[in-house]
Order: C-alpha cells, then structure tokens, then sequence
C-alpha cells in the first residue's frame, strides 16, 4: 500500500519546488503447506512501514525540437531530492502471551537520504542531430542501514552491465556518457498498429559503483555498450518509444559469494517516451 500527497510551486518556467508525505507498507503472505499430515498456517507479515517527508528542486531546461524526445541535444535537466525518512524494518516475531499469537518485531531505521540526477546535453559542430550526453546520479545515507534501504547502482537506472542488486551501499555515485545519432530520420512507415517516426543509435561508457565506506576509486566498475531507440505513434495518436539496450561489465563484482560482469546484459522497454 502506498499513499502520496503533497504540493508544487514553480520558481519560474525552469525550477519547481515539490514538497510530499509518503505513507508506505509492505505485506507478505506465505501459502499455507502441509508438513508430516499437519497443516500449518503462516502468518501474514506486515515487514515494512515507512513515513517519508520528500523535498525536490528541480531545473529542466532542454531545448525544444522535433527529436528531443528521442535524442536531447542540448541544454540540462538537474533533480535534487532530500528526503527525512522514518521506517520500521520487520527483524522477528514474538508471542503475544494475552492471546498467543505472533507479533512482529521492527527495527527503526530513520535517517536522512539526499539523491541528484543531473543530464548535461551537448550537440555536436559538425551536425545538430548527434549529442553527446553526461548523466551524472549520486546519492548519500547519513546512518548505517539495513540492506533493504541500500542504493543500488546496477541494472537499468544505473551500470547497465551489471544485475540491479549486484552493486549496494548507503553512497552511491555514477557516471554515464551516450554519443547518440540517427540511423533513419523522418520518416513514416506502417508496420499493423504502428507508425515509425525516427531511428537512433548511441554508444555508451557507464562508470561509478555503491559502497558505505570513504570513496576509493579504483573498486568502482565499468561497463560499456549500444543503445537502439524507436519512436513511433500506435493507432495514430498513441507516442510509443521502444528501446534496446546490450552492455557488457568490464570488471568483476562478488555480492554475497555471487560473482558478476564480464558478460552481456541486455535491456528492453516499451513506454510512452524514452527514460532520459
């Protein structure tokens, strides 16, 4: 269950201010077995409680243009988000004497969380069409946390070349530069339901890693891989932005005696625009 609420205000047309309440719990429900002819009844756990005051400023000044959804060529678009966080973490079970029933136990983990997200875009001199992009993502937890709080830096958001677990820790920083031009520009063909509309490619480095001690740069991770952006309209109306994406991990990661990188990984999404 998860309830928002909250406010804006526009500083002017580039910055707004977002301030919210988040109230959020988890709950798990294990199928009932049965174990030498008895049936036993597993409880329904309660294992997350969190309440979350978030503040966001955020500047967004991209240059307009027929393909700057699919290939933004210039200006930047900055998120800052601080947020004073109170959460209770499930750590065991007690037996409630009065009724003999099982009562959950939490751990408090409150704490402050600051994130960034800054996309810097530059075009090209020698043609408007390709750009060169620099994502820039950080974030800090001021306190010791249980894992379940962690930043996690591989997957999709962040080092593509590694699994979204793989790379953890209450710090995180991590860099990404895409050069991305166009394979197909304008153009209009039909294929069932669709219309394409462009064709772009790009090339990407990611660099950056999640840790909880001092920064030491020489354990942060690499990867490197291509991006294949579509956009088309389904039904005629309907934008339809269609991704893919193969990166492959240049160093070796062990998370919990599991070992990552050093091969390819390879990401898909289909959405009503393109994530950055």
């Amino acid at each position: 269950m998860l309830f928002r609420s909250g406010g804006y205000y526009h500083l002017n047309d580039f910055q707004t201010v977002r301030l919210a309440y988040s109230h959020s719990r988890y709950t798990s429900k294990i199928k009932d077995f049965l174990f030498k002819n008895i049936k036993w009844v597993s409880p329904q756990n309660t294992y997350y409680v969190g309440n979350h005051f978030t503040m966001t400023w955020t500047y967004d000044k991209i240059a307009h243009g027929p393909s700057a959804s699919i290939n933004p060529y210039a200006g930047r678009r900055i998120e800052v988000k601080y947020n004073r966080e109170y959460n209770d973490f499930f750590s065991d079970f007690a037996t409630n004497n009065d009724y003999g029933t099982l009562q959950e136990i939490y751990s408090p983990y409150n704490y402050n969380r600051v994130e960034m997200n800054w996309h810097e875009y530059w075009p090209m001199p020698w043609s408007m069409k390709h750009a060169l992009t620099l994502h820039l993502q950080a974030g800090y937890v001021d306190k010791p946390i249980d894992s379940f709080f962690n930043f996690f830096a591989g997957g999709l958001p962040g080092l593509r070349g590694y699994p979204f677990y793989s790379i953890e820790g209450r710090k995180m920083v991590v860099g990404r530069f895409t050069y991305r031009f166009p394979l197909l520009g304008f153009t209009q063909k039909r294929l069932l339901h669709l219309t394409s509309d462009r064709v772009y490619l790009a090339g990407f480095v990611d660099y950056g890693n999640a840790f909880d001690g001092p920064v030491e740069w020489n354990a942060f991770k690499t990867d490197l891989g291509i991006n294949l952006r579509l956009s088309a309209f389904s039904f005629y109306g309907f934008p339809t932005a269609l991704s893919l994406e193969a990166a492959y991990g240049l160093d070796t990661v062990y998370n919990q005696n599991v070992r990552y990188g050093k091969e390819w990984r390879y990401y898909a999404t289909l959405l009503f625009d393109f994530i950055d």
